[in-house]
């Protein structure tokens, strides 16, 4: 009897908000397609910065950073704090494709000038042993 009291109660419901329905549902409008964005530069580059990454890694220790002058410490600083502004959601959400594009190659220089700076950052530590 529960059982069927149930369904009965759930038909009841359904029949009633077919009457009387509790919200009108409006299906969203339909947006331009998404076209192809080509994030295999940034991809690239990312294998290259976490090489350069490794790299530095390896040539860094505390007997190195002992060994670097007052000059070539503020030189490797100066290499490494520079930055730029990267690649934001922002084109993406607003969908503007041609500066997502943009934005995605600058990215990837930006990036690609990061590992350049690391790389030189690695030969002032490899040079100072």
């Amino acid at each position: 009897m529960s059982g069927s009291h149930t369904l009965e109660r759930f038909i009841n419901e359904i029949a009633r908000d077919v009457i009387d329905p509790p919200r009108t549902y409006v299906p969203p409008t339909a947006q331009d397609s998404v076209p192809h964005l080509n994030f295999a530069p940034l991809q690239n580059v990312l294998t290259q910065l976490e090489a350069s990454v490794r790299s530095y890694g390896d040539a860094l220790s505390p007997e190195v950073m002992a060994q670097l002058s007052v000059a070539d410490q503020r030189a490797l600083d100066q290499i490494l704090i520079r930055t730029e502004p990267i690649l934001t959601r922002e084109a993406i959400e607003q969908r503007d494709w041609p500066l997502a594009t943009s934005q995605i190659a600058l990215a990837a220089d930006t990036l690609g000038r990061f590992a350049a700076q690391v790389d030189r950052a690695t030969d002032l530590l490899r040079r100072s042993r």
